[in-house]
Parts: C-alpha cells; sequence; structure tokens
C-alpha cells in the first residue's frame, strides 16, 4: 500500500490552513509503531512493531500508478510504501512540533493483481462546518458494483471514552461530479435521494449489516447515521457534517459488504 499524508500540497487545491510539517505514523492492531515519515525527502523511520511489515520511500513513479497527484522532490509530505500482512492498521497524521492544521491521509493499494482486499477504511477527526466538515474519499475498482456500509459516528464514541463528540451526525454520499446520491441524518431516520445520474441503490443500514463486517454496533434509533449502498465503480465522497451546524470529533467509516 501507499501511505501518504498531506499537508502543504493542499495549497494547490485551493485548501486554506493547510498542515505546514505533517507526520505519519503507521501502526499495527496493538497500536505499536511499524514506520514514521516526517517529509517525503526523508527515509521512512522504523518503530518496535513485530508485524512482518517492510516499507521504504514511495517514488512519484508509485504515486502515478496509483492514481495519486503528483507532490514536488523534496516536498514536506509524507508518504511511504509497506507491505502488509493481513490485519488491522492505523495511520496517523499530526503536525511536527505540535503544529496543527488540515491535512489529508491517503492509503492506495498498489497491487491490483493480489488477492488481498481493503474491506475497510475510517478516518477520526475534528468535524467543523462549511469547507472543515470530514470529506472522505474512496474508489471503487473493477467492473462490478460492490455493496458498502457507510457510517458517520458521532455520539456513539462517547463509549469509548472520546468527549466533545458530534451531537447528530450527518451523512453525504457524492459522486464524482459533487451531486448528492444520498444522505442520512439518524440512523433511525430515512434516506434522502438527492439528485445524482449514478446507477446507485440504498437503504437504511441494518444491525445484522454492522454485525457481519465486525462493526461496532449502534444504540436503535442512535443520532449516529448509517447506511447501506451499491454503487458502480467510479470514485465517491461520504462527507461528515453536525446536524444545525453541530461540531466536535467525529468518525466516517466506509466497509465493504460484497465486492465487486
Amino acid at each position: 500500500v501507499l501511505v501518504r499524508g498531506i499537508g502543504p500540497a493542499l495549497s494547490g487545491f485551493n485548501v486554506t490552513g493547510a498542515l505546514a510539517q505533517p507526520v505519519l505514523g503507521v501502526f499495527d492492531s496493538a497500536s505499536t509503531l511499524i514506520a514514521t515519515d516526517t517529509g517525503w525527502g526523508n527515509p521512512p523511520v522504523p518503530g518496535t512493531s513485530s508485524v512482518g511489515a517492510t516499507f521504504r520511500q514511495a517514488t512519484a513513479t508509485d504515486m502515478s500508478s496509483a492514481g495519486a497527484f503528483a507532490l514536488t522532490p523534496n516536498s514536506a509530505d509524507c508518504a511511504m510504501v509497506l507491505t502488509l500482512p493481513p490485519g488491522k492498521y492505523t495511520a496517523e497524521v499530526s503536525g511536527l512540533g505540535n503544529t496543527t492544521g488540515v491535512s489529508l491521509p491517503e492509503v492506495y493499494d498498489l497491487d491490483a493483481s493480489s488477492p488481498q482486499t481493503l474491506l475497510n477504511i475510517s478516518a477520526r477527526c475534528f468535524v467543523g462546518t462549511g469547507g472543515n466538515v470530514a470529506i472522505s474519499g474512496f474508489v471503487i475498482g473493477g467492473n462490478k458494483s460492490a455493496q458498502l456500509l457507510i457510517r458517520g459516528i458521532g455520539p456513539a464514541l462517547t463509549a469509548f471514552g472520546l468527549q466533545g463528540t458530534v451531537a447528530q451526525t450527518s451523512i453525504v454520499l457524492l459522486d464524482k461530479g459533487g451531486t448528492t446520491i444520498v444522505s442520512d441524518t439518524g440512523w433511525g431516520n430515512p434516506l434522502v435521494a438527492g439528485t445524482s445520474a449514478v446507477a446507485a441503490s440504498y437503504r437504511l443500514a441494518t444491525a445484522a449489516d454492522m454485525n457481519s463486517v465486525g462493526a461496532f454496533s449502534l444504540t436503535p434509533g442512535s443520532a449516529d447515521s448509517a447506511m447501506a449502498v451499491t454503487l458502480p465503480p467510479g470514485q465517491y465522497t461520504a462527507e461528515l457534517s453536525g446536524a444545525a451546524g453541530a461540531t466536535g470529533t467525529g468518525l466516517v467509516e466506509v466497509y465493504e459488504l460484497s465486492g465487486p
């Protein structure tokens, strides 16, 4: 996988307040560091994880092959390539010297011929308003539709000891052109259709959907959001915001219920 932590390069996309010097760390399921990178021009630094992983500096060729936008040579953005055995992993982006700003963590599958599949990807972050909502992009490859579970979590995070969570989440699924496919505000509320012409189908997620992919359960009628969608191959975005302009910590998740 190609893993990147983008900060300065976001200014090329008119993002203000980008993180000036990101630090990227990849951890195993026990939260032990596998490797860290501070600046694409610097080699990754090994951690103490015993997972059978290898890693190296990412190259421009790696990025081009994955369809990732190019980085300026010796950029302060972070990028490394890791070979990982099946399991659960975490990529964390922070600011050097406790600096803050807008950042973009990315994970790309570099080996299209491999039988391994990214089954779930999620991001925990601060959810603001306007241009500072949580934006999670994903791509469905292959030539068949995939069924996904998409969730926007806020209140349920309190069970994990988190404070300042989004009181009521709203999750919006958009197509490549930025047109809404469907949205959900609260798991107990019906989905609202958008105007996208993408041949998608969707329904309220069920507890059985969540259990089937190992997602933690939600309280019936929860103010968290969850939907099951079937999407053709393509590029999509899931945006997480707070209902009525609420802000706080949120978690956006995408699980594969059935692949292409």
